[in-house]
């Protein structure tokens, strides 16, 4: 499975404003969350949203399988493959910082956050797989540091509120 998906430092654009279309159904949509102020700009099956030191990336993938909604299970093991390519050939800075199951109305979902030493910058990324029957929504902050802090935290959850359609 080819993930666009990476830690790039593209440049973004325009501010985030109104909704912004991921998929036919589903959008990022800001307003009143803590992205609201930030810069947007395309990628590749994806949208890249930046705001002071912390990056967001969303990803849409087509559904597979049987049409059902994944289960945690079935989620953890792409998931696990995304952060397995972000962390590299190299694991010496890789520390894992949390798994869990954030509630995300209307869909599964599973996170992990952990800290990789990749290109020489220590990064803290917290990576999200969120799962209907209709398709995957990935989810992934990441921000300079050793750990996720507070406000990297409340910008992760503010992105899955962001999201609208599921």
């Amino acid at each position: 499975m080819k993930l666009a998906l990476a830690l790039m430092l593209l440049p973004v654009a325009a501010a985030a404003q109104d909704c912004t279309a991921l998929a036919d159904d589903v959008a990022f949509c800001p307003s009143g969350t803590g992205w609201a102020e930030a810069t947007t700009g395309p990628l590749e099956d994806g949208l890249r949203v930046e705001l002071d030191q912390v990056a967001l990336t969303y990803q849409v993938l087509p559904p597979e399988g049987d049409g059902a909604a994944p289960t945690a299970g079935q989620l953890r093991a792409p998931l696990n493959d995304m952060a397995e390519q972000l962390i590299g050939t190299d694991a010496s800075d890789f520390v894992p910082l949390i798994e869990d199951r954030p509630a995300v109305e209307g869909a599964t979902a599973v996170r992990f956050a952990f800290r990789t030493g990749v290109n020489d910058r220590l990064q803290a990324v917290a990576l999200t797989f969120v799962g209907t029957a209709a398709h995957t929504v990935i989810v992934m902050t990441h921000a300079d540091g050793e750990y996720i802090d507070e406000p990297h935290a409340l910008l992760h959850d503010d992105a899955l509120r962001a999201l609208e359609g599921l």
